[in-house]
């Protein structure tokens, strides 16, 4: 949350609809995301810009 300033509610939004890439189950009711994957998003999107 802290790289994309994203809330929790609009990244799971994001993920569902397609562009944000799936987490990775730590434990039961824990998740994270691969960071790589995360930075690759935001520079994807970059390069849509310009």
């Amino acid at each position: 949350m802290s790289m994309t300033e994203l809330s929790i509610t609009l990244i799971y939004k994001y993920k569902n609809r397609g562009p944000f890439p799936n987490p990775i189950q730590l434990f039961s009711h824990y998740v994270a995301w691969v960071r790589a994957d995360v930075e690759q998003l935001i520079l994807d999107k970059i390069n849509q810009i310009y």
